[in-house]
């Protein structure tokens, strides 16, 4: 770690910060966000725990510290590769516990095998076995262990027809990742095994981790964007709504009693908003039809005639005029989702332009 060059590897821990930091505020709902979210954290730690111990004078311990911290990010690694492999998300947290306490038992045996060390105990115990060694072998038994499993889990998703050019991308970065675990824990378990230090990999292994980490940082990072894209509404919902605004709030205003009430378990966000949108602009459609004066326009497939019919029976419903023809529609381009929305966007266009003359 500490053959990495300083300000890059302070780039990317700054870059990994404010992911972290990002994530924990913003996309921090499901399980595997969650668990994801806490890896990224321990991780940041053990580099935090290493800089601070090696920073007093201690590189050796702050190694040491380094691995004791990380391995909650592998206990963490393990139970997302077990969410993606479809494991029970019932069973999550006392899954992910039976980890963490395995992966912080070996940390504190860890720490305290460092602290003996260093303070010179059980001299005979420390020179009889290559204890460093034989730690970082098993560690990168169990690193090739997950990237095999992480592996095998995006051959799958890649294999599947519906999966997305974005999830097709992101499953491809992610097996590339994996196969650079599997290399580099696989050339340092020889490195070691041939008796050299496993510490002393050179500059191009160390760079190379932390760029494949500010790599899974970036694909990680992508929900993140998307999530600071609704908050800011910037994104393709929030647009739409901002379009669909004016008709929608001059129908309901006429119509108030189409307005939904709110509910507590729906999710916040601009696809939300956009539905309930949809759906109020298209019951206050369906109530003005009544309204409507001009029975001649039935069938019109004219939007500007339409918006003006609606306007109109809008008014004559805000006036409390009684309905003019109950029980006839105007006929407004039907169809599925899709065909409903761009339509409605249509309607919008033309009632904006109608009442700006």
């Amino acid at each position: 770690m500490n053959s990495a060059p300083p300000v890059f590897t302070t780039i990317v821990s700054a870059f990994v910060l404010a992911i972290v930091c990002g994530r924990w505020w913003l996309v921090n709902e499901t399980l595997s966000d969650r668990v994801i979210n806490r890896a990224l954290t321990w991780d940041i730690g053990a580099v935090a725990g290493y800089a601070a111990v090696a920073g007093i004078g201690y590189p050796d311990v702050g190694q040491r510290v380094f691995m004791a911290i990380g391995f909650l990010t592998l206990s963490n690694t393990c139970g997302f590769i077990a969410l993606l492999g479809g494991a029970d998300q019932r069973t999550t947290w006392q899954r992910q516990r039976a980890y963490d306490s395995v992966a912080a038992s070996a940390g504190v045996l860890v720490l305290l095998c460092a602290v003996a060390g260093e303070a010179g105990l059980f001299p005979a115990a420390m020179r009889a076995v290559d204890w460093d060694g034989l730690l970082w072998v098993a560690v990168d038994v169990l690193l090739i262990a997950i990237a095999v499993a992480l592996g095998r889990a995006c051959i799958r998703e890649l294999r599947t027809a519906a999966a997305t050019t974005g999830e097709t991308l992101t499953y491809w970065a992610l097996l590339a990742v994996a196969c650079y675990t599997v290399c580099a824990s696989a050339y340092r378990t020889l490195h070691t095994v041939s008796g050299a230090s496993p510490r002393d990999l050179g500059a191009a292994w160390a760079v190379g981790s932390f760029a494949m980490l500010a790599l899974l940082a970036a694909l990680i990072s992508m929900p993140l964007v998307s999530a600071v894209l609704v908050r800011a509404g910037l994104d393709r919902e929030s647009r739409w709504c901002r379009r669909l605004h004016p008709l929608w709030h001059d129908l309901t205003t006429a119509v108030p009693e189409v307005v939904l009430p709110p509910d507590r378990e729906d999710r916040r966000g601009s696809s939300a908003r956009l539905y309930r949108m949809t759906v109020e602009i298209r019951d206050a459609l369906l109530h003005l039809k009544q309204y409507v004066p001009d029975p001649s326009a039935a069938g019109t497939s004219d939007l500007r005639a339409y918006a003006r019919d609606i306007a109109a029976a809008a008014r004559l419903k805000r006036h409390g005029t009684p309905p003019a023809n109950p029980g006839r529609a105007v006929q407004f381009p039907a169809g599925d989702r899709t065909t409903e929305l761009s339509n409605l966007l249509a309607l919008s266009r033309a009632w904006v332009a109608d009442r700006s003359r």
